[in-house]
């Protein structure tokens, strides 16, 4: 009777019992709950993974070349682009001075490795080096261009009253160094600073022209000088401020340059503006200029994705922290344009930003986002038409993804 009695309240609990949903299964830290990147390998940059290192990247035939800086030891390794086979391996150390932020440039079948004073020329087949021209003056700069059969170079500058900054000019064929222009202080406002990388273009009378920004403490000058007669040929005296890093562009007759938060377009023959447009965001730190096809693109340090037309300055896309939160674009690294698409890691993410339409054709974290400091920003990125393939690197491991277009 006991008994009966027992079963029958527990059977009374139990139809009155709240039923919770069963816990959900914890979600793995390294897996994307939308959508995650397919890699089609990845290699790490160091034999221990549990390690992160600055990275840079360069794509060339059907390679991919990285240099790698492990906080001892500099080292440039190349992979087949394909398949990410180990191709070879070449140590840099102790010419190289922070991996991360030198320029890695191509010349014919060579690599061009800026050491800040000193060039790496590296053979692209075995990685064997050519030779190490180390510049006359010991007061390199971080970053260089590499046009036609020379390299160009600041060769820096002291702070006296009479201080000068040199424009040199590596031939590599013949490895010897020249100066193509000397800066004054005299001529300029405040304090020395540096001269950029150069862009490359022509009068309508065939001489040739050098375009460059120079910065000073408090001021950004403009310059096209003409290699041909040895002179300036104009100048923009403060373009508002500061601008990127990376060199102007030149096509068609014209050429593009950024200030801190202005896009110019300018006659390359006579400097005459042609257009300029305030785009409402600081263009240092950002990715530089792009072009493609009617458009000229870029993305600001703070992260917005702006498309002008070239002709014009016209708007064409102006985008930055939609309600969405899909254009979180902030601190971008420099980027590539391959087939239309804008390949940039800003914002912990990988994108894919088609610039015919404007919209995001995939945004990524990194697989590895567990480790410590694995994301999308800060490592380098590259583009290869022979494999069809982007390539950039986490930090931690170096990674192949088929193009998205």
């Amino acid at each position: 009777m006991l008994f009966t009695l027992s079963f029958l309240i527990l059977l009374s609990c139990k139809k009155n019992a709240i039923l919770y949903p069963p816990l959900p299964t914890p979600l793995n830290p390294c897996g994307d709950t939308v959508k995650e990147l397919k890699v089609l390998w990845q290699i790490p940059l160091l034999k221990d993974s549990s390690n992160y290192v600055g990275a840079r990247e360069i794509a060339f035939g059907d390679h991919i070349g990285i240099i790698v800086d492990d906080k001892v030891t500099q080292y440039l390794t190349t992979y087949n682009a394909n398949h990410g086979r180990f191709v070879w391996k070449h140590t840099i150390s102790p010419d190289m001075l922070g991996g991360r932020q030198l320029s890695l440039k191509t010349w014919r079948d060579n690599l061009v490795i800026n050491c800040y004073f000193k060039q790496r020329i590296v053979n692209q087949q075995n990685g064997i080096l050519v030779a190490v021209p180390e510049m006359p003056v010991h007061k390199g700069a971080y970053r260089i261009s590499v046009l036609g059969n020379s390299v160009y170079h600041d060769g820096g500058a002291n702070q006296f009253v009479d201080s000068i900054n040199c424009m040199m000019r590596l031939q590599l064929e013949t490895l010897k160094w020249d100066t193509v222009c000397s800066l004054k202080r005299s001529d300029h406002f405040g304090s020395m600073g540096s001269i950029e990388p150069p862009a490359l273009g022509s009068n309508s009378v065939h001489d040739s022209l050098l375009y460059f920004k120079f910065r000073t403490i408090n001021r950004l000058f403009f310059y096209a000088y003409n290699m041909t007669q040895k002179r300036v040929e104009w100048r923009k005296d403060s373009l508002d401020y500061d601008g990127s890093v990376y060199p102007p562009l030149v096509e068609n007759g014209r050429v593009y340059v950024d200030g801190l938060g202005t896009i110019y377009c300018f006659d390359a023959n006579t400097g005459q503006p042609i257009w300029s447009r305030y785009v409402g965001s600081r263009l240092v730190g950002g990715t530089g200029l792009y072009l493609y096809q009617d458009q000229i693109a870029t993305i600001s340090l703070g992260g917005k994705f702006i498309v002008l037309n070239k002709n014009t300055g016209d708007w064409i896309y102006n985008y930055q922290d939609d309600s969405s939160g899909a254009y979180d674009l902030a601190s971008p690294s420099a980027a590539v344009v391959h087939n239309g698409v804008m390949y940039v890691m800003a914002g912990g993410s990988f994108y894919g930003l088609d610039l015919e339409t404007g919209m995001i054709l995939g945004k990524y974290r990194s697989p590895n986002r567990c480790k410590k400091g694995a994301l999308f920003g800060y490592g380098g990125i590259a583009a290869n038409a022979v494999s069809n393939c982007i390539y950039i690197d986490d930090e931690y491991f170096l990674m192949a993804i088929k193009a998205f277009k």
